[in-house]
């Protein structure tokens, strides 16, 4: 019976073959845990920040928060607190909110068709800064990337809500207003570990083919030193 050789060249790809296929198999989607995610609210209004008014200018509140911080005291509404937060009107500096959180609310009212509401609220009262009112928040629990919609606008008139530049208040409550969030996506450290432990085995080259001297040029050899 003839034996069969190992094949060195076969070995050597073999190698790169089982390298790729570790690369492959970590590049799979992998879990992720808790993450930033940032809430964008605007509006067209009027009211003042600090010591000076403004008339009809679009507002912007955006929110920076996590969220592994979500947490809720019943089945319909979740909050969470903000890292930080800032309020941006046209011709004025961008100020930034002393504290905040973030909601939202699956229904307004005991009355299951009601429509939901998300919005923010500010201190030093807490109340509601700017609210976005639609059905389609009705499912929405904060944790997930959302939007943009938009949908009617609520608020408080007349209260006042801490920032770096001093007080914002609204006079008149934007008619309709806008929500977005965006999820940011982090790798779990396990999967980071994974795929650096595999860019490390690709980097070991695989070992180079033997290759066999020719048994003539053997031969030839062992008689040129005999002479």
């Amino acid at each position: 019976m003839t034996k069969l050789r190992n094949n060195p060249a076969s070995t050597f790809f073999l190698s790169l073959f089982t390298r790729l296929a570790l690369i492959a198999s970590l590049c799979v989607p992998f879990s992720v845990h808790a993450s930033p995610i940032t809430y964008t609210f605007s509006g067209v209004g009027s009211g003042s920040l600090g010591a000076l008014p403004f008339t009809n200018l679009s507002v912007t509140i955006i929110a920076y928060a996590d969220t592994s911080q979500i947490f809720t005291n019943d089945p319909t509404n979740f909050q969470l607190y903000n890292q930080s937060a800032s309020i941006s009107v046209p011709g004025f500096p961008t100020a930034t909110l002393s504290n905040s959180t973030d909601f939202v609310t699956q229904q307004t009212t005991a009355d299951p068709k009601s429509p939901g509401a998300v919005g923010i609220g500010g201190a030093p009262s807490f109340a509601d800064i700017l609210d976005v009112i639609g059905l389609t928040f009705k499912t929405y629990d904060l944790s997930t990337s959302f939007g943009p919609v938009s949908g009617a606008a609520l608020g408080n008139t007349g209260l006042s809500f801490a920032t770096t530049d001093g007080n914002f208040r609204w006079t008149s409550l934007p008619l309709t207003a806008d929500f977005q969030a965006e999820l940011e996506i982090v790798p779990e450290p396990a999967t980071i570990s994974l795929l650096s432990l595999a860019a490390l085995v690709f980097m070991i080259p695989p070992k180079t083919p033997y290759r066999r001297r020719s048994p003539s040029l053997t031969r030839f050899a062992a008689a040129k030193l005999s002479t």
